[in-house]
């Protein structure tokens, strides 16, 4: 039951459980809990089953005893049951230690202080925030004048790209050392792609900001090509163009390189701060969202964490599952502030080059 419980975290699961029975063996590095709240989501999970196993004997006429006075501790859920005050925390449960008082008469029982467990990569999201802050001013720093050079012009758009493909780790949760961007014969449509995942590929969803996002994008880089007359066979829908105006793949040390130079904060963590920890930032939020709450199989799924063939469609994604999924990542944007703005934008029918 613990194995296939949907509302048992990956981390709770992974305390429970023995490593070889876990849905995926690396999907709890990515997620962080304190030892006070799995101590309530396992505690919580135990009555549940409890319960399940209480009804169903009620059901069948068998008496299990699970309601006799040494369980009655267990069925926290059970509305007769008043719970002592310890549990009374909504989210966690605290852990005490039973000492001896100093004079030797009695005891007394001392909180100790949680534990974290799980990824240390996930970034604050006030930092976050702030690091697609400074993308946007260098962005808005880049647009070309009314009466634009090509060098500029060339500019603006490696801003967008830098920018485009940034948003695109955070609001996907992929891992920014196999895609950077999308193969153009893989998309289908605007709202959802295949991508190659560690050799293999499954679905990613694609959310209305970032579909907007790269629509834009994509005006943009159609007109740059046309002034500058580039024949591109280049399989990705985004890409930067160097000083020679040929085409240059993303990878990961462009990618990591520009990330430091514009991270607001590297003066103290700019050695520790990588793309990658955009990824554990993302499942961080689909653990603590809650409207509504995705269930651990959701949370796998979109962090491309497969043991049953998922990655070939094998769970069918029925529209209320999906309905779900779009309902979290159409949250991000706002949970990140992220904004179209106006100011940013540059039109060639605005402008014109200059002679």
């Amino acid at each position: 039951m613990a194995q296939r419980c949907p509302y048992l975290s990956t981390t709770a699961k992974s305390i429970v459980l023995p490593e070889h029975v876990l849905h995926h063996a690396s999907a709890k590095a990515y997620q962080k809990e304190n030892s006070n709240q799995i101590r309530y989501k396992i505690f919580r999970a135990h009555n549940q089953y409890l319960k399940r196993l209480d009804t169903a004997s009620k059901q069948y006429g068998i008496n299990l005893s699970i309601n006799n006075a040494h369980h009655k501790m267990a069925l926290l859920f059970d509305a007769s049951i008043t719970p002592p005050s310890y549990l009374n925390p909504k989210g966690e449960i605290n852990a005490f230690e039973r000492r001896k008082n100093a004079e030797n008469q009695g005891y007394q029982y001392i909180q100790l202080p949680s534990i974290e467990i799980g990824s240390r990569r996930a970034l604050p999201l006030d930092q976050v925030r702030r690091f697609f802050d400074v993308i946007d001013e260098h962005v808005k720093d880049c647009i070309p004048h009314p009466c634009w050079t090509k060098r500029q012009l060339i500019d603006y758009y490696n801003a967008l790209t830098y920018q485009l493909a940034f948003q695109f780790l955070i609001l996907t949760g992929v891992r920014p050392t196999h895609a950077l961007s999308l193969e153009k014969r893989r998309r289908y449509g605007v709202k959802q792609a295949i991508h190659s995942d560690k050799g293999r590929y499954r679905v990613i969803y694609l959310c209305d900001f970032l579909q907007e996002s790269i629509r834009y994008y994509l005006s943009i880089q159609q007109g740059l090509l046309t002034q500058l007359n580039i024949k591109t066979t280049s399989p990705y829908l985004w890409f930067l163009l160097d000083k020679d105006n040929q085409v240059q793949v993303l990878n990961a040390k462009i990618m990591r390189q520009f990330m430091q130079q514009y991270w607001p904060y590297r003066d103290t963590d700019i050695n520790t701060v990588v793309p990658y920890c955009l990824r554990h930032t993302f499942a961080q939020m689909a653990q603590s969202h809650t409207h509504p709450q995705l269930t651990t199989q959701q949370i796998d799924r979109l962090m491309g964490h497969s043991s049953f063939g998922e990655h070939l469609g094998s769970d069918l994604c029925f529209p209320s599952n999906k309905k779900a999924l779009f309902a979290f990542l159409n949250h991000l944007p706002e949970k990140l502030y992220f904004t179209s703005d106006p100011s940013t934008r540059f039109s060639f029918n605005d402008v014109v080059e200059a002679s």
